[in-house]
């Protein structure tokens, strides 16, 4: 079965369903989570100061705590001779600005 979707007369052309199934997919489905009362009203002050919905705010919340994460594996992994050599050149430019 094809579906028209009407923009012009002249430009009327059937979708394959197959096209509908993939904007179908990447459509976000709104969805609950269940929260205290106290972290809904947290998360709609912050967005409320940025201007942002609360879904931003979540995953930009989502995004900190993957970095966070990140930071955490980098700090526990051992630094090998060329990353300090590396870290040392990137310490001293930023002590010696005129250096550069």
């Amino acid at each position: 079965m094809a579906i028209r979707i009407l923009a012009r007369p002249e430009e009327r052309r059937p979708l394959r369903a197959a096209f509908v199934l993939d904007i179908l997919k990447r459509m976000r489905a709104p969805t609950s989570v269940r929260v205290t009362k106290d972290t809904r009203d947290a998360v709609k002050e912050l967005a409320d100061a940025d201007g942002l919905s609360m879904d931003q705010v979540i995953a930009r919340l989502a995004r900190a705590e993957r970095q966070r994460r990140i930071g955490l594996a980098l700090a526990a992994s051992p630094v090998n001779d060329d990353e300090l050599e590396w870290l040392g050149g990137a310490a001293r430019s930023v002590a010696e600005p005129a250096g550069w």
